[in-house]
């Protein structure tokens, strides 16, 4: 009896503190507006990858646009 109610209080601790790790890294990182925010200045502050998304995002609206129509790629 005693070794029954001891697994499970300790079942029910890990799943808990497994519950509460998950919700703190969420906040830390994917949750977290100001990371993104911050993440997001760094990846266009690099001008390599800023002029290749520029270039994707070209190349994908003129494809949707009607024939004869250039988008500059600056």
């Amino acid at each position: 009896m005693r070794r029954s109610l001891s697994a499970l209080v300790l079942g029910l601790s890990l799943v808990v503190a497994s519950i509460a790790w998950a919700g703190f890294t969420l906040t830390q990182t994917a949750l977290d507006p100001g990371r993104s925010q911050e993440l997001a200045d760094q990846v266009l502050d690099n001008p390599r990858f800023r002029s290749a998304l520029v270039s994707v995002l070209a190349d994908r609206l003129e494809s949707l646009l009607p024939e004869g129509t250039a988008l500059p790629r600056q």
